[in-house]
């Protein structure tokens, strides 16, 4: 049985007992689970650990922000070419909730195809300008009633390849 705890500032699902069955270490064969345990057995063990909560007072500070921020660029095909593709999402799980990107991006060094708010994600499609090295995207991201502007540095200076994954860097001002 699963059931949710508060560790500390954080949530965390516990799973009541040792073990939930799976693969024997020493044959190689599946396992039974353990007949029931009472709560009398031991603590729970942490099988599934929530993100912590987001701290809106101190979104702010940039650094603290984008802790919350996973990102991905990739070359792919658009109208006007080759193009990047950047994807950034904020948060995890209940995070998400808090989190959101409530404007478009500014761009510098680069011409924007297709711009995608979606809450917690950001989606942006652009065109290198050329003899571009870098390109700078730089965003608002809102928690509550505050926001912070962070910027991403794409490193465009290889030959593009469609599918390629591209370098992508937090700009610290």
């Amino acid at each position: 049985m699963k059931t949710a705890a508060v560790a500390g500032a954080s949530l965390a699902l516990a799973c009541k007992g040792p073990s939930a069955g799976g693969t024997d270490p020493n044959k190689n064969e599946p396992q039974e689970p353990p007949p029931p345990t009472s709560h009398r057995d031991g603590p729970p063990i942490v099988c599934d650990p929530l993100p912590p909560p987001v701290n809106c007072e101190a979104i702010s500070d940039t650094s603290y922000a984008i802790t919350f921020l996973s990102k991905e660029a990739k070359v792919v095909k658009t109208e006007k070419g080759l193009g990047v593709e950047l994807s950034v999402t904020a948060g995890y799980g209940p995070q998400q909730e808090s989190l959101r990107f409530p404007e478009k991006p500014k761009l510098k060094g680069a011409e924007a195809v297709k711009v995608d708010l979606l809450g917690a994600r950001l989606v942006v499609v652009f065109v290198p300008e050329k003899g571009a090295k870098k390109v700078a995207v730089e965003t608002p991201l809102a928690c509550g009633q505050r926001s912070t502007t962070v910027t991403f540095e794409v490193d465009v200076s290889a030959p593009p390849k469609e599918g390629q994954l591209l370098d992508v860097a937090f700009a610290q001002k």
